[in-house]
């Protein structure tokens, strides 16, 4: 906003104490922010750091975690393998099952020890009592079925039939897994769900004294045709779930350790520690879980990587902490050098006050001498004015117009514009400008364009006025709104070309005769329509004439749009603006071609027939 008052500004006073923004207390309030805000930007950078290696970290326990449970997922497919190859074999003696066994897991090639798998086997269910009778029916190859740990009478027995790999049935042919409770209870829970159980951790030879071991159960039942359903035995997977684990971890090249929870383990300890020696555990971490048969096993991870670690350990970015401490630096020292600049600035500022009430001076006087008329109303009261203001309302000086109110200026008729205009003012946007008509001293009006806009003068609010006088130009608009009615009016055909010839006007007896709507016609040269009945002297005399007395009348052999011509009385006149200079030629035509000599009339039709084809 503008601010300009009669009197001169204030000085000020070169003693007053500086504000609180340049004194040096800001430094030290500015370095503890810096400080605050270092740490705390440092920390976040750190914290997003920390997130990153925690992302990468979960996304390598997902894979490993995938892994084991796709591992794991096969078992199930090798359960259900053998337990088809029994039912298909149900009908047979022992020895040929046994043969049927063999040849099927065998035809697999598989590697078991590389699958983690200590051993794939059947186990025959045998009622209490009926023990003796099973060792019988099952020796093979004249070699009796023993049946150990001992059985006992009054219990069933679970016994091992048929194993692969092949290597370990010597040893395991035979053995009673219901000598040993996990075994018994795993057995029974899958009897009774019809689906795989799993053991809770147990040791299976011939593997290592340290192996985490489990065995999966799937039962077998066998229906005969017309009898009821029989139950069968169990095929039964054991594997080293320690070797599944280190395999998977392979990848990870020792960077990654997993602790293994069994929930059906009463203690709070990992049932099995990839990397028992590992107790200090600082870096990413996180927990999964797989899926054993009916039970849900906890998995969790922790890096061994210490350069992960030491990067999740870190609380602050010392990168960022370095870079925030040295911009505090930086905008502590520009501070200091700009509050000593300040201080220079004080002991200039009576020199400043001085020139600034110079410049008020030579404001004012601008004010005085600006073309337009000016007038400062507060309330609508006038406080200022220029000269031109006091002339164009008819007073000697402006001090004529001061406390006059505004409606004194303004006619009745445009009162309304005035308050309709007042209400919708802005700070620092003057209104577009409008017309209003305005009173002089007098009485007389005048038309005048007038624009305001708010400014600050004295400490108050203030509308500032400019005016402009438009009567004549109205007057001018006007005669220009009249002429433009007469030539579209005339039934004459009227064209206006600019001081190049090219047409700016037609009006609509200028189309009727010549046969050009304004769209073709406009932009183009009057040359359009020359039929080519006259030579270069017939137009140097026109355009000599035209120059030296702005007019020529005559008659033209023209073309219409249509390709005939005819005879045309052309009346030219130039349009100068008020340096003589032609701006604008106004061309009065008719067409005369019945009108004319017989003898023109004769030479017309001669050109006529001239362009008919023969």
């Amino acid at each position: 906003m503008v601010q300009f008052s009669r009197t001169q500004p204030n000085q000020l006073d070169p003693k007053d104490s500086p504000p609180f923004w340049s004194s040096p207390a800001l430094i030290l309030i500015l370095f503890v922010l810096g400080l605050a805000l270092s740490l705390l930007v440092s920390h976040q950078s750190a914290q997003s750091t920390r997130d990153a290696v925690d992302g990468r970290f979960n996304s390598r326990a997902d894979q490993v975690t995938h892994l084991l449970q796709e591992r794991v997922a096969h078992f199930s497919l090798l359960l259900q393998s053998a337990r088809g190859t029994l039912l298909n074999t149900a009908d047979l003696e022992p020895r040929h099952q046994s043969e049927h066994w063999h040849r099927m897991f065998d035809s697999f090639d598989l590697d078991f020890a590389s699958l983690g798998i200590v051993g794939l086997s059947y186990t025959a269910y045998v009622p209490a009592g009926q023990q003796a009778i099973f060792a019988a029916r099952h020796q093979i190859d004249e070699q009796t079925l023993d049946i150990f740990p001992p059985p006992s009478i009054a219990r069933p027995s679970f016994v091992v039939l048929y194993l692969s790999p092949g290597s370990i049935e010597r040893r395991m042919r035979g053995y009673d897994i219901a000598s040993g409770p996990s075994r018994y209870n795993a057995a029974l829970e899958a009897r009774q769900s019809g689906v795989v159980s799993v053991t809770p951790p147990l040791s299976l030879l011939p593997t290592d004294v340290s192996s985490l071991d489990y065995l999966l159960l799937l039962p077998v039942t066998h229906q005969k045709p017309g009898k009821s359903e029989e139950f069968l035995g169990w095929t039964t997977l054991g594997f080293s779930m320690s070797k599944i684990i280190a395999q998977s971890l392979q990848p990870q090249n020792g960077q990654m350790q997993i602790r293994l929870y069994d929930p059906r383990q009463p203690d709070l300890e990992p049932t099995f520690d990839s990397h028992p020696d590992q107790t200090e555990l600082n870096g990413p971490s996180g927990t999964r879980y797989i899926q054993l048969g009916s039970e849900r096993i906890r998995l969790d991870f922790h890096s061994l990587d210490t350069r992960i670690n030491s990067l999740f350990d870190r609380q602050f970015d010392m990168n960022t902490l370095v870079a925030g401490l040295a911009v505090t630096l930086f905008l502590a020292l520009t501070l200091m050098s700009f509050i000593i600049a300040r201080t220079r600035t004080d002991r200039l500022n009576h020199k400043l006050s001085a020139q600034a009430a110079e410049v008020h001076d030579r404001y004012r006087i601008l004010f005085e001498q600006c073309p337009e008329a000016v007038v400062v109303h507060i309330n609508g009261q006038v406080e200022l004015a220029n000269t031109h203001a006091a002339q164009l309302f008819g007073y000697e000086s402006p001090e004529g117009l001061y406390s006059r109110h505004v409606r004194e200026l303004v006619h009745p008729d445009s009162m309304d514009i005035v308050k309709q205009r007042s209400s919708s003012r802005q700070p620092g946007e003057p209104l577009p400008p409008s017309e209003q008509t305005l009173v002089r001293q007098d009485g007389s009006t005048f038309e005048a364009e007038v624009t305001s806009s708010l400014i600050h003068l004295n400490g108050e609010n203030a509308v500032q006025v400019l005016f402009r006088d438009i009567s004549a130009e109205k007057q001018t608009r006007r005669e220009a709104g009249i002429a433009k009615t007469l030539i579209l009016q005339n039934h004459d055909a009227i064209m206006v070309t600019d001081a190049a010839g090219t047409i700016e006007m037609v009006n609509p007896a200028f189309e009727a005769m010549t046969g050009y709507t304004r769209q073709q016609i406009i932009g183009e040269n009057p040359a359009i329509m020359n039929s080519g009945q006259h030579g270069k002297p017939f137009f140097f005399e026109l355009w000599r004439s035209l120059k030296q007395h702005g007019h020529w009348q005559g008659h033209i052999i023209n073309r219409k749009q249509g390709g005939e011509l005819f005879v045309q009385s052309t009346e030219i006149s130039a349009v100068r603006d008020e340096q003589r200079k032609t701006t604008h030629f106004v061309c009065l035509l008719q067409d005369v071609t019945k009108g004319t000599a017989s003898e023109n009339q004769q030479q017309l039709m001669t050109l006529q027939n001239q362009r008919k084809p023969a």
